[in-house]
């Protein structure tokens, strides 16, 4: 990561603007080193020039926070994706539920679900699977049926 951020850095330097696709591309990496906090820097990078983040920004981000349990975080950047009219799509919810049912968190899975549904976004055969299995493992066959 420290050779991508330097090159990163060389783009500024140059003159050129990073996209959001160079952004992107560094969150990810920092995100699989469990480098979290590396995201708020660079936010700040991103809004410095007028960058903003989109949809697969908040994918990468919400996966990497809830890999790391980071839940509530991951809940907020799923309302500000929303706050900055992004439309949240099946990967995020499926991160969010999958993310909420393994530290036993299945009321707020209830109402992601219901969430998902009111946003728009059917449901496929992995986010049913995931809400299958996570409710199961936390015994709550009565949601399972729901």
């Amino acid at each position: 990561m420290k050779e991508a951020q330097l090159i990163f850095d060389q783009i500024r330097k140059w003159g050129l603007r990073p996209s959001d696709v160079s952004f992107n591309t560094l969150i990810n990496g920092y995100c699989k080193l469990g480098n979290l906090e590396e995201w708020f820097r660079l936010k700040r990078v991103m809004e410095d020039i007028n960058v903003s983040p989109d949809a697969y920004t908040y994918i990468i981000l919400i996966n990497g926070f809830c890999k790391d349990s980071r839940l509530d975080d991951a809940n907020q950047l799923l309302d500000e994706m929303c706050d900055r009219g992004l439309v949240p799509n099946d990967v995020i919810f499926t991160n969010l539920i999958d993310g909420n049912c393994r530290h036993g968190r299945v009321g707020f899975v209830v109402e992601m679900y219901d969430k998902m549904l009111r946003k728009g976004v059917k449901p496929d055969l992995i986010i049913y699977n995931t809400l299958l299995n996570g409710l199961c493992k936390n015994g709550q066959l009565s949601d399972v049926a729901r």
